[in-house]
């Protein structure tokens, strides 16, 4: 007797999101910023959304795909405010800086 997956990926898209929403949790702990954060949350609305109108199967993944976009954009907005720019050394005096000769 042959599995057809289809049937079974249909009747569980619930818990193929949240799988992958723990998935991406897992990845967050490899690196440092909110990305994948972000897009577990996000994965996780979309189980919500799964669980709720499972007479839908394309409506889950229309709006991760929409919301994965915005999370990506608020998170990466938000890690670059939170890289520190160049410092610059202010510790250089003015008169040093003009009464300097230079070297031949």
């Amino acid at each position: 007797m042959p599995i057809n997956l289809n049937d079974w990926l249909g009747d569980h898209s619930f818990w193929l999101w949240t799988l992958l929403a723990v998935l991406l949790l897992t990845l967050q702990l490899f690196r440092r910023d909110l990305r994948f954060t972000g897009l577990a949350l996000v994965a996780e609305v979309t189980a919500v959304v799964a669980l709720l109108q499972p007479d839908h199967p394309y409506a889950p993944l229309v709006l991760f795909g929409l919301l994965a976009l915005v999370s990506l954009a608020v998170t990466s907005r938000l890690s670059r405010r939170a890289t520190p720019g160049p410092t610059v050394d202010n510790s250089v005096q003015a008169d040093e800086v003009i009464n300097k000769t230079p070297s031949n």
